[in-house]
């Protein structure tokens, strides 16, 4: 899978729990503290939040996602393009020149495994 994950969740029946834990998981970083960003290997930061958003996204929207066009503004390092991409959506995804983030975006998009088959593109 493309997406970074940083743990799987504990299995819970109750999806407001699990939603909680998913977030404590995501954003704990050992010390107690809660930190909105996660450093990447390649300079970049991805938004913890974007990937609570994901997990809901494939588990409740998966099957309404596939066949739809999805703009993505500032879309970082890509990933959640990638994904939905994977879900079967068409995305638009963009990023500003500053700092090498639309140079990363592209990197990502260029590299990203073919899911055509799912229905989308990006």
């Amino acid at each position: 899978r493309f997406r970074p994950r940083m743990g799987e969740a504990p299995d819970q029946s109750n999806d407001e729990t699990r939603g909680m834990q998913m977030m404590k998981e995501h954003y704990s970083q050992g010390d107690g503290e809660m930190d909105d960003l996660r450093d990447m290997p390649s300079g970049g930061v991805l938004w913890k939040a974007s990937l609570v958003l994901l997990d809901y996204l494939e588990r409740k929207q998966a099957d309404t996602l596939k066949g739809k066009r999805v703009l993505e503004l500032g879309s970082g390092l890509g990933h959640m393009a990638v994904e939905l991409y994977r879900l079967g959506a068409h995305v638009v995804c963009t990023e500003q020149v500053a700092m090498g983030a639309l140079q990363r975006l592209q990197t990502t998009v260029a590299e990203a495994p073919n899911h055509s088959a799912a229905g989308g593109s990006i």
